[in-house]
């Protein structure tokens, strides 16, 4: 069945490219330009990486068990990150004839791992300090990066959508880095709210053909800016996502703060808990009520016209059935909104 969108749908969904999105019905076409449609957006700065992995590989550095050594400092590859993890995987014990090449290996490190200050990151590739300072951008005077994966597999990844935020390190051109011109740190994190979820990644599903979340795709993602969203909302987010940042070992020391102050009231909660209330109130943030989220979680056949089921989620859903015996993220997102939204 042939889908259209209209030339001021394609000027919303994507105002730079007016590239067809990749839908499956008119309810796509139609809801993505919803969540297109808002007022107050933000386009960040984004860049490629600070260092081609091809090109620039005369300056890495290997180093013994690719442990880090004194004057270096690591560099970061997409395989290094997870959605608010900065330390998903790593290099430690892995045989050099497994870490170079097409597909290498790598370890992931447990949460208890990620939270051990003396368990550091063993990245495959290491830089000086003065080639770091060299790439980084002369507007960015911030001790950490905001990140995300560019690199992406439609039919082997749950999420299309991995970002977070690192220590101020080298970084690989398999990973984006977006220079958000704020300061106020509670900000910060909720566009990091906005990217991981699951409203942004339905949208980048869309967007991506290939294999790359390029530069142009990302800067046409719509990203809500953090300076519009009311107070309350704002702390809801920020201290959410903050908390699930530590929880990885990977919140910036500079964030402390607004850790501090959330721990109090959302130590209770399960880090899947607060991952699924961000994206219920991201949801309704962007005007979106509890159909749309059932829609976008794969619900499809509920509300199509077809009738006929074309999960957006499908692999996210099939790893969780396997894991969990159910749709885990589907159970908790919707009953988030129930809990916060209602109706």
């Amino acid at each position: 069945v042939a889908h259209t969108a209209s030339v001021d749908q394609l000027s919303l969904i994507n105002p730079d490219t007016l590239s067809l999105p990749i839908c499956s019905s008119q309810t796509d076409v139609a809801l993505l330009a919803r969540i297109h449609d808002q007022a107050s957006m933000i386009r960040p700065e984004v860049r490629q990486g600070l260092f081609n992995m091809t090109s620039d590989s005369a300056i890495f550095i290997r180093t013994e068990g690719h442990k880090p050594q004194p004057g270096l400092i690591q560099l970061y590859e997409s395989k290094n990150i997870g959605i608010y993890d900065s330390r998903y995987s790593d290099f430690k014990g892995i045989h050099s004839s497994k870490a170079y090449g097409t597909h290498p290996a790598t370890t992931k490190l447990l949460a208890s791992e990620k939270i051990d200050p003396i368990r550091v990151l063993h990245t495959r590739y290491y830089i000086s300090p003065q080639n770091l300072e060299e790439r980084i951008s002369s507007e960015w005077h911030q001790d950490y990066f905001l990140v995300m994966r560019t690199s992406m597999s439609a039919s082997q990844d749950s999420r299309s959508v991995r970002a977070t935020l690192i220590p101020k390190a080298g970084i690989g051109n398999s990973l984006a880095v977006l220079y958000p011109s704020i300061n106020d740190k509670r900000e910060v994190l909720a566009i990091l709210a906005f990217l991981n979820s699951i409203i942004i990644d339905f949208c980048a599903k869309k967007k991506v053909s290939g294999a790359n979340l390029n530069g142009y795709i990302i800067k046409q993602l719509p990203l809500l800016g953090p300076s519009s969203l009311a107070a309350d909302k704002l702390d809801f987010l920020s201290s959410r996502a903050a908390i699930v940042l530590a929880r990885n070992g990977s919140l910036p020391s500079c964030f402390d703060s607004e850790v501090q102050q959330a721990r109090k009231l959302l130590e209770h909660k399960d880090s899947p808990t607060l991952i699924a209330e961000l994206d219920a109130m991201v949801a309704f943030l962007y005007g979106l009520n509890r159909s749309d989220l059932e829609f976008i979680l794969g619900m499809e056949s509920k509300h199509s016209e077809s009738g006929q089921s074309v999960d957006t989620f499908r692999v996210l859903r099939s790893q969780e059935l396997r894991e969990f015996g159910e749709f885990r993220t589907l159970r908790l997102v919707l009953e988030a909104w129930d809990q916060l939204i209602g109706g």
